[in-house]
């Protein structure tokens, strides 16, 4: 009696087992399969070669800076995102990958612009009051942004995400070009 009771349980464990490394399976490939791996390249239109920038559909007037994205299975471009005015320099990509964050250089006040991926429109648009940016960074926790400034500039400017507004900046010497942080967050580099 006691052997057959013991077959039967071994069976059910098995039978559970199977069961859940099935599920498992699944629910990773489900997890693979929905989460596309896209690239976002900041362009001002196209340039020909007589020096002069143009939409594909030129007209006389100024192109419209964009953002292309691009699926990195096909290597196709999927969508522009247009822009403001300005020249985009930098794009960064929120840890979760929900944001892009793009930053303009126009002559006079500098956006970050705030893509939301899953729909590939701007959500947001921060004014970070100077122009010359040099580069744009999310922090590991993707809950600030970071944004460097060129030439005579000596703060670098600080983005909440939560909120997409601007707060107090980071007072450094001029001409900072990068931000790294060390992979925990708690640590960072210019």
């Amino acid at each position: 009696m006691e052997e057959i009771t013991y077959d039967k349980i071994y069976r059910e464990h098995t039978l559970l087992k199977i069961f859940g490394i099935a599920s498992l399976t699944i629910l990773i490939l489900a997890g693979v399969a929905c989460t596309a791996p896209f690239a976002y390249v900041t362009n001002m239109g196209d340039y020909n070669l007589r020096g002069y920038y143009y939409d594909t559909n030129y007209n006389g007037t100024l192109p419209t800076p964009n953002v292309a994205v691009i699926d990195t299975a096909t290597n196709n471009v999927t969508a522009r995102v247009p822009l403001g005015d300005g020249w985009p320099v930098g794009v960064a990509v929120s840890p979760a990958g929900t944001k892009v964050y793009v930053v303009d250089s126009p002559m006079d006040v500098s956006n970050v612009y705030v893509i939301d991926t899953a729909t590939n429109m701007v959500s947001a648009k921060v004014n970070i009051g100077s122009s010359y940016p040099s580069e744009i960074t999310v922090n590991p926790a993707g809950t600030r942004i970071y944004v460097t400034k060129q030439h005579d500039y000596t703060d670098i400017s600080v983005i909440n995400t939560a909120t997409n507004t601007l707060m107090a900046p980071i007072i450094v010497g001029p001409s900072t070009y990068n931000v790294a942080f060390t992979p925990d967050g708690k640590k960072s580099m210019l």
